[in-house]
């Protein structure tokens, strides 16, 4: 949605490095936030971590009210309610059974039927995604080639990231005693986690530095032509 506003509200030589920033904000972000939330863990308590971000939450909602200008671009649509709610319930379902797994057993019957249901409502949704005229998510511009490496390459480069994250900030809490945990604080590890982050700061320039392509050709498109 950010990006999609962007296009509306800039114009087309600015819109690289406005897209290059709006990504960097994920490295920044996190070398800004561990820290951050480590402070409020020990100062506060871990539920200190979901108030504060659901205040700056609504704080950037009421920013964006007042801020963001209403954009010109008109277009006749419908929102997809029905593809939102089977894909909502298809992705709670998946989302519940591997967060439970481990706890619940991954054989258990809850489990299971979770798995199944996931399954259940994908299957109902990709049909009627084909079939409505206008789809929550076009699964056949989806499935176009620059679009489908784009995303796929996304999907890796953020997994890897925040599998990065989870594991490294577990590794340098846990006690020394295990033979490979650092056990240091949870200030101090999310300090660790800083200097990652930064260079995302730096990268935000590539674009319009080392790029000959335009804002509406990005060269993160792998296998394009």
């Amino acid at each position: 949605m950010g990006i999609s506003i962007m296009r509306d509200e800039l114009p087309k030589e600015k819109m690289g490095s406005a897209v290059a920033l709006m990504s960097a904000t994920l490295g920044i972000g996190s070398a800004m936030g561990l820290p951050l939330a480590g402070v409020l863990y020990e100062s506060l308590g871990w539920a200190s971590i979901f108030w504060v971000s659901a205040a700056a939450g609504i704080l950037l909602l009421l920013s964006v009210a007042l801020v963001v200008p209403e954009s010109r671009v008109r277009t006749r649509g419908t929102f997809d309610y029905v593809g939102a709610l089977v894909l909502s319930g298809a992705l709670a379902s998946l989302l519940l059974a591997i967060s439970k797994g481990g706890a619940w057993g991954w054989a258990s019957e809850p489990v299971l039927l979770l798995f199944l249901a996931a399954a259940i409502l994908l299957a109902v949704w990709v049909p009627y995604e084909l079939k409505v005229r206008q789809p929550m998510v076009d699964l056949r511009t989806s499935a176009r080639r620059p679009v489908l490496m784009t995303n796929l390459a996304s999907l890796l480069i953020g997994f890897a990231m925040f599998a990065n994250m989870l594991l490294t900030t577990q590794q340098l809490q846990l006690p020394a005693v295990t033979g490979y945990g650092f056990e240091l604080s949870v200030i101090t590890a999310g300090l660790c986690m800083v200097p990652p982050g930064w260079p995302w700061w730096y990268w935000r320039h590539c674009p319009d530095a080392s790029s000959g392509y335009s804002a509406a050709e990005p060269p993160s498109w792998p296998g394009r032509r």
